[in-house]
C-alpha cells in the first residue's frame, strides 16, 4: 500500500467528525448558501460559504446536515 492510499482510505473511526467543527466561511468572496451543525444549539443552521478553504461541517442542504449530525447521533 502506498502512503497516499492509506491517507485516502482511512477507516471511519479515524476520520474527523464534521459535526464537531465550527463552520468556516473561508477567504474567498463567494456567497454559497450552506448548512452547518451548531453543537451548542444542537441544530443545523444556515451560513454563507465563501467557496474555498472550508471544512467538512458544510452541507448543501439542511436535510444532509440533519442526517449526518442529528439522526446519526440519535442512533
Amino acid at each position: 500500500m502506498t502512503p497516499s492510499y492509506c491517507l485516502f482510505f482511512q477507516p471511519a473511526a479515524q476520520q474527523p467528525n464534521p459535526c464537531a467543527a465550527a463552520p468556516v466561511v473561508g477567504p474567498c468572496k463567494g456567497t454559497f448558501p450552506r448548512w452547518y451543525y451548531d453543537q451548542n444549539a444542537g441544530e443545523c443552521k444556515h451560513f454563507l460559504y465563501g467557496g474555498c478553504q472550508g471544512n467538512h461541517n458544510n452541507f448543501l442542504q439542511e436535510s444532509d446536515c440533519v442526517s449526518e449530525c442529528i439522526q446519526k447521533s440519535e442512533n
